[in-house]
């Protein structure tokens, strides 16, 4: 019994740390202040964080509520 689930645990283990991965970029530019998104400007990542980060559409920027 414990060998079956050996590979289902895996798997879920590396579907977590992989939407992780692919998270922490917009996580990171979500907490930056206007300060340090100024700092991140001038060296040059800010640009590559945001083309890495998820972009929001209206619907999680509240935009039912801008729409009306």
């Amino acid at each position: 019994m414990q060998n079956k689930l050996t590979p289902r645990f895996l798997l879920i283990g590396l579907v977590l740390v992989w939407g992780f991965w692919s998270l922490w970029p917009t996580i990171k530019l979500q907490n930056l202040s206007d300060d340090e998104k100024d700092v991140l400007r001038v060296e040059g990542k800010l640009e590559e964080i945001e083309t890495k980060a998820i972009k929001q559409g209206l619907d999680l920027k509240g935009g039912m509520y801008i729409v009306l």
